[in-house]
């Protein structure tokens, strides 16, 4: 992902520049220092304020330069049979001077033929001939043609401290095969490493037009640069980890949140005698603690159904474990009405959950209550004494 943007960012600045006008990097130089000379025969506004254009220009523009042409350079060896790569060394050529940039690192059999590869130990007669011959053919071919595997540097400069002084700071590199329809395969990204591959260098004659204020204020601006360069591209390679540990966090359920979902459960009772239920809850979750939500069950041994609701609080551990206390009431077919406390753990695994739990039911009985009015309905009922009832129970769930 990291590397896709920054394509799209190296693909956006290259249509800048050359929507502008298609100009290399020695053009552009070449361009500030005739404005430069042209300033040290007959200063003027205009030429002050073209400099500064140019300036802009060349710091705004992510400049590109191939092996297929003249300022960089690709060398591959031969072929190392023990890491089973070739050894390759780019290097560039810019203003007479081969020190700005060189880098060398080794493509893989799988990279250069952009194939999966088995180990030699693994392979069987015809996977190791196969593989035998290529490499002998890429040898071959690259000895005869080394554009076959071609390099491309992306590349940013930036005026320096000195007077005719520039930074050369590389941005991205690539190597594509030719062979395969000019694939890229190999990215290094060198943006958090603006010190290390950063190098300055000077044009000549050496021209100095700026004032004392000037020349300080580009000393100042020159370390600004180079640690603006690293810590943007910090900031955001810790964003993007930060965003992936989000998204994985979310997929391996260790986010704090609510419980919510289908849960169907098998429900024994024990009281004066031992019954058992079959129960639904349908659970919904609010903000991140709490939930609620509503439950219908069968009590199988007396036929009796009920229906009710609850609500109540959890909290999260770790990927798997969801431990909760909850509070219910229900209505029950047979004139009964119950009141519970209780608690349990959920053992999540994925979309599937495994609950465990215990209730301890206050259940009134209100089936022998009977009165001539309201009033003595209501007396009736408040003298009515439960009776408890202890519930264990086991469940499978569903939730999101």
């Amino acid at each position: 992902m990291k590397r896709f943007f920054l394509a799209v960012a190296i693909l956006f600045s290259c249509f800048f520049a050359f929507s502008q006008e298609t100009r290399t990097i020695t053009q552009s130089i070449y361009d500030i220092e005739d404005i430069k000379l042209a300033i040290t025969k007959s200063d003027s506004q205009e030429l002050r304020l073209a400099l500064q254009d140019e300036y802009n220009s060349l710091e705004s523009t992510t400049f590109t330069e191939s092996s297929l042409n003249q300022h960089i350079f690709i060398s591959i060896g031969e072929y190392n049979t023990k890491t089973q790569s070739w050894p390759i060394k780019i290097t560039s050529l810019f203003f007479g001077t081969d020190k700005l940039f060189t880098y060398q690192t080794e493509l893989t059999y799988a990279q250069v033929m952009s194939r999966r590869f088995t180990d030699i130990q693994n392979m069987t007669e015809k996977q190791l001939s196969d593989y035998e011959e290529n490499v002998s053919e890429y040898d071959e071919i690259l000895k005869k043609n080394p554009n076959t595997l071609f390099a491309e540097l992306y590349f940013k400069v930036y005026r320096w401290e000195n007077s005719s002084e520039y930074c050369f700071v590389p941005f991205m590199l690539t190597v594509a095969n030719s062979r395969l329809k000019n694939k890229i395969i190999y990215t290094k990204d060198f943006s958090s490493l603006s010190k290390t591959y950063a190098r300055t260098f000077k044009t000549s004659p050496e021209i100095e037009v700026r004032s004392k204020e000037e020349q300080n204020n580009d000393k100042k601006r020159t370390a600004y640069i180079l640690n603006f360069t690293e810590s943007a591209e910090k900031s955001a390679e810790d964003l993007s980890k930060e965003s992936e540990s989000s998204k994985e966090t979310k997929n391996n359920f260790t986010v704090q949140r609510a419980r919510q979902g289908i849960f169907i459960m098998a429900n024994p009772e024990v009281s004066t005698s031992t019954t058992a239920n079959a129960q639904a809850d349908f659970c919904f979750g609010l903000g991140k603690f709490y939930f609620i939500g509503f439950d219908a069950g069968l009590n199988w041994f007396t036929n009796t159904y009920y229906f009710g609701g609850f609500n109540g609080f959890n909290v999260r551990l770790g990927k798997h474990i969801t431990p909760f206390v909850k509070a219910s009431v229900s209505v029950r077919t047979d004139s009964n009405f119950d009141i519970a406390l209780g608690g349990g753990t959920d053992l999540n695994l994925g979309g599937l959950s495994f609950t465990i739990g215990y209730n301890y039911t206050w259940r009134y009985d209100f089936s022998s209550i009977y009165a001539s009015n309201f009033s003595e309905l209501v007396t009736n009922v408040r003298e009515a004494k439960p009776y408890s009832v202890n519930s264990f129970y086991l469940g499978l769930g569903l939730n999101w």
